[in-house]
């Protein structure tokens, strides 16, 4: 099981998954699902994660999103297809709660806010 949701403009993605090597921790990984065109002009500026109302992470690093969308770089090194946060984060802090990821982006001059709840889905869903 975990827990996952998508943007309304069905450009990211946020999964939190079990870790295989620790049963009852989860990590969060923000994906990008929109065009993959995109991808190369668009920059993650902030990315807010909440449960109920308290915040657990508040960043504000941009990352280019290219470099995020999987895929290789240039050399052949592979590319990461995720960014991760909140590693570790034990099944309680989310079990019960409503997990709420706010991601602001930019394509070029154009800016973005994405807001929305994680579903916790089953192993069938």
């Amino acid at each position: 099981g975990g827990w996952q949701g998508e943007s309304k403009d069905r450009n990211w993605e946020a999964v939190f998954s079990k870790h295989e090597d620790a049963p009852n921790e989860y990590s969060g990984n923000l994906y990008w699902i929109g065009d993959t065109d995109k991808a190369d002009s668009t920059y993650m500026e902030s990315l807010i994660v909440k449960k109920d109302d308290e915040v657990l992470l508040s960043s504000d690093t941009e990352i280019p999103i290219r470099d995020y969308s999987g895929g290789t770089f240039c050399d052949g090194s592979a590319k990461e297809k995720s960014v991760s946060f909140l590693e570790r984060l034990d099944e309680h802090e989310l079990e019960g709660h409503e997990i709420t990821i706010e991601v602001k982006g930019k394509q070029g001059d154009h800016y973005s806010a994405s807001q929305f709840t994680l579903n916790e889905k089953t192993l069938f869903d």
